[in-house]
């Protein structure tokens, strides 16, 4: 775990072991549920299922205090392209505690990243291919384009509720060990 940005808390690890080896079948089942928008919500199978357990195991390994409140897998795509280059600034308020991004499909070469607004200033994060960043629900954030759009680019965002609020749990204090910081 690295931690990305401290005030609000943003982390992220790596997982290409695991997705490494079916992130071609998770491409392929998530193209099935897209329609004409570059975000829309992703059926469940195995692979996903996976996804949101890594998910879960990654806030279970790095924080000391939460409780989760209810299991609802759930998965929203964000696909980037030639025909869909649309971002805003957006936060998960409504839908989350802990929000997760990961990167399935990116190319590190034209990646611009992903844009925080952190105590007035926007902060950006370049991510690699099988990120995961994990963060409070009311931080804004947008994905930012791509400098060249000839390959495309997909997140999924995963999100779970907690007992206890985004900033009592995603805070230094509440880690279970500080590693890497890359502010």
């Amino acid at each position: 775990m690295d931690i990305l940005f401290n005030d609000p808390l943003v982390i992220k690890k790596n997982f290409k072991k695991i997705f490494s080896d079916i992130s071609e079948d998770m491409i392929h089942h998530l193209l099935k549920f897209r329609r004409l928008k570059y975000n829309f919500q992703i059926g469940n199978n195995k692979n996903f299922d996976l996804l949101y357990n890594t998910f879960l195991n990654f806030i279970k390994s790095s924080f000391i205090n939460y409780t989760i409140k209810n299991l609802e897998y759930k998965y929203w795509g964000c696909l980037i392209d030639k025909y869909f280059a649309i971002n805003s600034w957006h936060n998960h308020l409504t839908t989350s505690t802990i929000n997760g991004v990961f990167y399935l499909k990116i190319d590190e070469e034209n990646e611009n990243g992903l844009a925080f607004k952190i105590n007035n200033e926007i902060k950006v994060y370049k991510p690699k291919l099988y990120d995961m960043i994990v963060f409070p629900n009311f931080l804004e954030h947008k994905p930012l384009i791509p400098k060249k759009l000839n390959k495309t680019r997909i997140s999924i965002n995963i999100e779970v509720f907690c007992r206890e609020t985004s900033t009592d749990i995603l805070n230094i204090n509440n880690l279970k060990k500080k590693e890497k910081h890359e502010e």
